[in-house]
């Protein structure tokens, strides 16, 4: 009866062994239990690879070349003028660690009516002029973040920390457009002509890069982004003796969102 007795009770316990999955120790089941309880609150299963993120902000233009002297001399235009905001799209790929490819795809225009600083037209009516200036630039740049992105808990469990700086560096294409349409002067003959001066093209750029993310979720990081990029597209025809071509340098700050997956 006693052993009857015993192996009833035997049978009727829970077993530590069978609670646990097969092939899973006691504290890796409860790091998994945790992640999948807590993933909402910090933590990812694994370590993202991917990024997808979109921002916003200003773009410096330094506009050092010789077309930007004859406009902001003779025209009612500062060189503050050829700023303008900007938006941009990003992919990040991780490589390796703290290594990440970064494809990117902007967009900045500006467009500034003007005036002849020195010249009026008949019966003193201003010589009015319309000038643009747009860059969208595709890059593709090697990002290095300073610090740990994150931290793996066990198999089952990413935390994000919450800053992480970076540096980068890169290159790649920007079209450029360069437009001036409206009333000039012809300083030959001081007569007034109506025209549209125009030169685009796709010309190369180097980038320099810096910034943080904040992690403000799992999935979710905010963005604070600078960038220096320098470059000088080519003037057709149009432009006449400006040989040193159209200043593209500039610096960019922006702010953003990504995505984590």
């Amino acid at each position: 009866m006693l052993s009857l007795a015993a192996i009833l009770a035997l049978l009727g316990s829970p077993s530590s062994a069978s609670a646990q999955e097969p092939g899973t120790t006691q504290p890796e089941a409860s790091t998994a239990r945790a992640a999948s309880h807590q993933s909402a609150d910090g933590f990812l299963f694994k370590a993202p690879r991917v990024m997808l993120g979109l921002r916003a902000g200003f773009n410096f233009a330094r506009a050092g070349s010789g077309i930007f002297d004859l406009a902001t001399t003779e025209l009612t235009l500062d060189r503050a003028d050829f700023g303008s905001f900007m938006v941009a799209g990003d992919l990040s790929v991780n490589l390796t660690g703290p290594l990440d490819l970064v494809l990117g795809a902007g967009y900045a225009s500006t467009s500034k009516q003007s005036e002849s600083r020195d010249y009026v037209d008949q019966d003193d009516l201003p010589i009015t002029q319309r000038t643009t200036f747009t860059q969208a630039p595709v890059t593709a740049m090697l990002r290095l973040y300073l610090a740990q992105r994150g931290r793996q808990v066990g198999r089952f469990a990413w935390i994000p920390r919450s800053f992480a700086p970076y540096i980068g560096a890169g290159g790649g294409w920007s079209h450029f457009t360069f437009r001036q349409s409206g009333s000039f002067v012809d300083f030959v003959d001081l007569s007034v002509f109506d025209d549209t001066l125009e030169s685009t093209g796709w010309t190369p750029l180097g980038l320099l890069n810096a910034g943080a993310d904040y992690s403000v979720s799992p999935r979710v990081v905010l963005n604070t982004d600078v960038r220096y990029q320098f470059g000088s597209g080519t003037l057709d025809r149009t432009f006449v003796d400006f040989n040193d071509g159209l200043d593209l340098n500039g610096l960019q700050v922006s702010m953003g969102v990504r995505l984590r997956f």
